[in-house]
């Protein structure tokens, strides 16, 4: 698992093998949304891809902690 919040980089994802399965190109950007640029590719890998199926989204909204659906094992 890997925790991400409203601050974490996106990625536009260009000549991204990895990107339909990256969290920083499926996310919706926000209104002033911070980049990877440029993305961060070398080799065919990325340093810096999170795995979407495994990304869980986390607001600091006091003490209350959102997380993504699927996120635990009932």
């Amino acid at each position: 698992m890997t925790f991400v919040d409203l601050n974490t980089p996106l990625c536009k994802g260009y000549n991204c093998n990895l990107r339909d399965r990256c969290y920083r190109y499926l996310t919706e950007p926000r209104y002033l949304q911070q980049y990877l640029t440029p993305p961060p590719i070398k080799n065919g890998k990325c340093d810096y891809f999170i795995d979407n199926d495994r990304a869980i989204m986390s607001y600091d909204g006091g003490d209350t902690l959102f997380l993504r659906r699927g996120d635990f094992n009932d």
